[in-house]
């Protein structure tokens, strides 16, 4: 009895239980209805979409507007040119320019001449001429300057060379001085190894300043007293050459007086002497026979 009274009672809670919950639905989906609906976000939200590059870039320049419509860059700048849509900067072209010669014509005295890199050996003849004592030249013999050629040459005296087996006259003659500071030098026995050789007349070299060809003229030094010519009767054909300075390979050398034949009756002896020459360079005319016009 006690068991069915349970029962009975257990099976009306149930029946109850299943009508309450039967007639609170329509309430519980009017009220549902009515309040808004939620959504429980239990995922991470979707990322933004992503816009592709070409969206952001700016469009070409071509697209925009035409070159020409584009204000001209400052001057300070490079102009700018489209490659392939890419606004890009260049070089500006170059200007030409104008150049302007100015020509300034300076007149100055040039340099004597220039010295040669070294300066040149004693010339020697072909075969060296050898002899245990110095031969004694021959006299000179006389002769008239010639006309000269141009400002720049200087009289070279005439001169005696010795060959093999004799002595060779060469006449003088103007020749222009080879290199600055230049002597000639006449031909001349020289002593060396317990023997002379001859060297033949040749253009030597001084210190500057000092050659034939000067920029000022070296004064020539007084002459000593000299007593007069004691010959009792002088040589037929000849005249008195007083005693002279010869500016030489040396310096300055003294000639004593001697008589000397005369190359042509109206000659006249003139002594060695400077003369100026180009550019107001100075030669000097080593002493000489001439003929007064």
């Amino acid at each position: 009895m006690t068991q069915v009274r349970w029962l009975a009672t257990a099976l009306v809670l149930v029946l109850g239980s299943a009508g309450g919950c039967s007639r609170n639905q329509p309430a519980a989906a009017a009220a549902n209805a009515a309040a808004p609906k939620t959504t429980a976000n239990t995922t991470s939200p979707p990322a933004e979409p992503v816009v592709p590059v070409s969206a952001t870039v700016a469009k070409p320049v071509s697209a925009q507007a035409p070159l020409a419509s584009l204000p001209p860059p400052p001057a300070e700048h490079a102009p700018i040119a489209a490659t392939n849509g890419v606004a890009t900067a260049t070089s500006p072209p170059l200007l030409p320019v104008s150049t302007t010669t100015t020509t300034t014509t300076v007149t100055t005295e040039p340099p004597l001449q220039p010295l040669p890199a070294a300066i040149p050996p004693a010339t020697f003849a072909a075969s060296p001429i050898i002899s245990q004592q110095p031969i004694e030249e021959p006299q000179l013999k006389p002769e008239l300057i010639t006309p000269e050629p141009s400002q720049e040459h200087v009289w070279i005296p005439g001169d005696w060379e010795r060959t093999p087996d004799q002595w060779k006259w060469v006449a003088g003659h103007w020749d222009k001085t080879p290199f600055g500071n230049a002597r000639w030098v006449g031909g001349y026995w020289k002593w060396e190894a317990g023997k002379y050789t001859w060297v033949v007349g040749h253009w030597g070299t001084t210190d500057p300043g000092m050659g034939m060809v000067v920029a000022k003229p070296i004064e020539v030094p007084p002459l000593p007293p000299a007593p007069a010519p004691v010959a009792a009767a002088p040589p037929v054909g000849t005249r008195w050459v007083p005693a002279h300075w010869e500016w030489t390979a040396y310096g300055w050398s003294l000639a004593p007086g001697y008589y000397a034949a005369v190359p042509a009756p109206q000659a006249v002896w003139t002594d060695g002497h400077w003369k100026q020459g180009l550019f107001g360079q100075w030669r000097w005319i080593a002493g000489h026979w001439d003929v007064k016009g």
